[in-house]
């Protein structure tokens, strides 16, 4: 595993033979070279800005062919026409890994050789903008420049997310140490959380944790998954988890072609739905935390561990939730919550 100063050497070391060595780039270890604690906490979407993102590359091409100069120097013409096509190259790379370290290029739900390669791909991408970026950080510091951060951490974001589909399709090099675990700087930035707010959650027994800064993957899947800034919340039907709460329902519906949403009652935190030809209306809540649908008549009858029904007909919100749904104050009104992704689309499939 290369360590911080193999990857990111300072002015006064010699630069290692393995600085640019592909094996162990992708590990555990190496990201927190690459997540940027100043960035966690704030908006990704924002921090890593397309304006900012294209500055930063223009900066570290200027840099990395800056150096190059020293060892073989060039004709002005020559280095100017370098300098553009590297420019346009690279920063059309970083706006790409940006649309997927921020989940919104889609995930890919093939598996078989099919999947694999485009896993390699990313894989193989993701590698090549590791490799540019970390010479670029060499050479802005061997130039006494500022080091980069946008460009790591945009790196480092992707890299969860590649960790994150690498076990749910189950590829073989799911089980080695790169894949296995996420450090709390990884679940911290791909959930736009303070890493103090993340420690606290530790301590409270939230996460469990190896070696004191790692999580086992599939413990800390779950636990993103509810939280409500969560990047990678619309790749959910793609995710390793029977989890489900409101804003997962909401999504899996929203790829239904039977399924139409109506409106989103804010002041009752829920959004409106018809199913199916008959125009089935039931309403599901917009949280993280668990899935509740509330419906104006009877839920059909299903054994299941994982659904709960409750009759709310005579609660004190009853009247609420009816001018909420649109109908007669006399209705009944159900609430059924669904524990797990299964056993939601199992009860649905009755309306779609």
């Amino acid at each position: 595993m290369l360590s911080n100063a193999a990857v990111l050497p300072l002015e006064s070391q010699p630069l290692p033979n393995d600085t640019l060595s592909t094996e162990g780039l992708l590990g555990a270890d190496v990201n927190e070279a690459w997540i940027k604690l100043p960035l966690l906490g704030q908006s990704a979407h924002r921090a890593l800005d397309e304006v900012r993102l294209a500055e930063e590359t223009q900066r570290a091409s200027e840099a990395m062919l800056t150096t190059l100069d020293l060892i073989a120097p060039q004709a002005p013409h020559d280095r100017v026409r370098q300098v553009h096509n590297i420019d346009r190259s690279m920063e059309t790379v970083a706006i790409k890994l940006r649309q997927y370290a921020l989940g919104q290029s889609p995930a890919d739900s093939r598996f078989g050789h099919e999947g694999r390669k485009r896993s390699e791909d990313v894989k193989g991408g993701i590698r090549d903008f590791m490799h540019f970026t970390a010479m670029a950080q060499t050479a802005c510091r061997l130039q006494g420049q500022p080091s980069l951060v946008l460009l790591p951490h945009l790196v480092g974001l992707a890299m969860v997310r590649h960790k994150i589909e690498a076990l749910w399709q189950e590829e073989g090099d799911v089980s080695s140490a790169d894949t296995q675990y996420l450090t709390h700087e990884e679940i911290a930035a791909a959930c736009e959380l303070k890493l103090s707010s993340l420690r606290n959650a530790v301590s409270r027994g939230e996460l469990p944790q190896s070696d004191g800064t790692c999580v086992p993957i599939r413990q800390a899947l779950d636990w993103m998954l509810v939280r409500q800034r969560f990047l990678f919340l619309r790749l959910a039907r793609s995710l390793p988890s029977q989890h489900i709460n409101g804003k997962m329902a909401s999504l899996w519906l929203d790829r239904q072609p039977t399924a139409e949403a109506v409106k989103t009652v804010s002041r009752l935190r829920l959004t409106l739905w018809r199913l199916g030809e008959p125009g089935i209306l039931i309403a599901v809540n917009t949280g993280v935390r668990q899935c509740i649908l509330t419906l104006p008549f009877a839920p059909p009858s299903l054994e299941s561990h994982e659904i709960f029904v409750t009759d709310r007909s005579h609660d004190k919100a009853a009247d609420l939730l009816r001018k909420g749904l649109g109908v007669s104050p006399s209705s009944p009104i159900w609430q059924v919550r669904t524990k797990s992704r299964e056993a939601f689309e199992k009860l649905v499939a009755h309306w779609l």
